[in-house]
C-alpha cells in the first residue's frame, strides 16, 4: 500500500481541527441518548449476551452513559463493575507511543533516527528502520515471532526480532506488528536508562493520573494483593489467558499489551491525550496524524487509527484483544463523544485478522469479540442521530 499521506490533506486538516477545537465543541443534542444506548446495551445482551463494561461520555466529560454487566470471575460470581481491570491488549502501542514521545520531546531522540543510532548491532538490512517507521508498522517486520510468550530478555528479544526476514523494504508499505512495538519499548528503555515499566510509570501513567491502569506485575491489583479488581478471562466459556498466567518477563507481549485499564482511565487516558496533556498539543497531534495509508477511509497514527467513515465522520480508535480479554477506546471526532467498552469474554475462532480488532460495516466474522462489536453498535448509533459539530 502507498505511504504517501498527500491524499489525506483534508483527513489531516480536520485532525487539527478537532484536535484543537474548545471544549464546549459538542455535546449529542439528543435528551433520549442515554435511554436509546441503554435500549441497545439491553438488545445487545439479549442477542448475544455480554459480560463488561461501557461508558459514553461528552468532550467536557460529561458521563453521558455508564454500565457493567455480567460476572469477572464466573467460578465465585464476582460481578463485573465500573472499576473492573482488563487487559487492553494493543491498547497498549498507544502508552508506549506516548513513552518515546516523552523521550523526542526532550530531545533525546528524533522520531527519524534509525534504530541503529540508539541500538547496537542491528543488520544491515534493518540498520536504516527509523523509529517513525516502528510507530506506524511501516518497518516491514512480521508482527510476531514463534515464541513471543517465552520467557526473555530485553538483549534476547531484540537479536531475536533483527533476525526475522523483512516482509518489505522499510518505508514502502504497511503490515501490522507487534515486533515494532516491542522494539519501540525496548528504545524507551535503553534512552530513559531506567526499566522500561518503571519508565511508563513515573513519565505518562503517573502523570495522566490513571491510578487503574498498570503492568501485570504491579502491586495495584487484587491477585498481587492490592485493591484493583481483574477479571479473568474466558473464551467459548473456558477460562483463558487471564493476566495471571502470562509470563512477567516476556518482552514482546508488552509490545502488543501487558498493560491492564478500566473504561474510566480509558477516559481519562484519550481525553487527556487529546487535550494535550502531558506531551503537549503539538505533540499530541503525531499521535493522531494520518501518517500511513492502511486501506481506503483508514490510516494508522501513533498507536492510533485514524478513520474516515462515511457513517461516523472522522474516529481516532484502536481496539485490542487476547484470546478472552477485549478492549476498545473511540473518539468520535465529528460529535465530540468518547466511547470506551471492555470484556473477558471472545466466543468464536479468534484469529485477530488483520490484528484491527475492529468490526466493519457488513463485515461478516466467525467470533464475537463483546468489547469491539458493542462499541461499533453504539458509534453507529450515535452518529446517526448526533449533528456533528454542534
Amino acid at each position: 500500500m502507498k505511504l504517501n499521506i498527500f491524499s489525506a490533506v483534508t483527513l489531516l486538516v480536520a485532525a487539527y481541527t478537532a484536535l484543537a477545537a474548545p471544549a464546549s465543541f459538542a455535546t449529542v443534542p439528543d435528551p433520549h441518548l442515554e435511554q436509546r444506548i441503554q435500549a441497545a446495551v439491553s438488545d445487545f445482551i439479549a442477542a448475544e449476551g455480554f459480560s463488561g463494561a461501557v461508558l459514553v461520555a461528552d468532550r467536557n466529560g460529561r458521563i453521558l452513559f455508564e454500565g457493567a454487566y455480567g460476572t469477572a470471575d464466573d467460578l465465585q460470581k464476582t460481578p463485573f463493575t465500573l472499576d473492573t481491570a482488563v487487559d487492553i491488549g494493543s491498547n497498549a502501542k498507544a502508552y508506549a507511543a506516548v513513552a518515546i514521545l516523552t523521550l523526542a520531546k526532550k530531545g533525546k531522540i528524533s522520531l527519524q533516527d534509525p534504530i541503529s543510532d540508539h541500538m547496537p548491532n542491528v543488520p544491515a538490512d534493518k540498520s536504516m528502520i527509523t523509529i517513525h517507521q516502528l510507530l506506524t508498522h511501516s518497518a516491514g517486520l512480521p508482527d510476531e515471532y514463534n515464541q513471543s510468550y517465552v520467557e526473555v530478555t530485553r538483549e534476547e528479544m531484540e537479536k531475536a526480532i533483527l533476525a526475522q526476514p523483512l516482509l518489505f523494504p522499510p518505508g514502502t508499505d504497511y503490515s501490522y506488528s507487534d515486533m515494532g512495538y516491542a522494539l519501540i519499548d525496548a528504545l524507551v528503555e535503553r534512552l530513559s536508562g531506567e526499566p522500561f515499566k518503571a519508565y511508563v510509570r513515573s513519565a505518562v501513567l503517573d502523570p495522566f493520573g490513571l491510578e487503574q491502569t498498570g503492568f501485570h506485575t504491579e502491586p495495584r491489583w487484587a491477585f498481587t494483593g492490592g485493591t484493583t479488581a481483574v477479571a479473568r478471562g474466558y473464551n467459548n466459556g473456558r477460562e483463558m489467558d487471564s493476566p495471571v498466567t502470562i509470563p512477567q518477563n516476556a518482552w514482546t507481549p508488552i509490545g502488543g499489551g501487558t498493560l491492564l485499564s478500566t473504561v474510566h482511565d480509558g477516559l481519562t487516558w484519550q481525553s487527556g491525550l487529546i487535550e494535550g496533556k502531558v506531551l503537549g498539543t503539538e505533540w499530541a497531534r503525531l499521535l493522531f496524524r494520518p501518517h500511513v495509508k492502511v486501506k481506503e477511509g483508514l490510516w494508522y497514527g501513533y498507536g492510533w487509527q485514524v478513520v474516515q467513515s462515511p457513517s461516523r465522520g472522522l474516529v481516532y480508535r484502536h481496539s485490542g484483544a487476547t484470546s478472552s480479554h477485549n478492549y476498545y477506546s473511540q473518539f468520535l471526532a465529528d460529535y465530540g463523544v468518547y466511547i470506551v467498552t471492555a470484556s473477558n469474554r471472545i466466543d468464536g475462532t479468534y484469529d485477530d485478522r488483520d490484528h484491527s480488532g475492529t468490526i466493519e460495516d457488513n463485515e461478516i466474522i466467525e467470533e464475537t469479540i463483546y468489547a469491539t462489536k458493542l462499541g461499533s453498535i453504539l458509534s453507529k448509533l450515535i452518529a446517526h442521530k448526533g449533528e456533528p459539530g454542534s
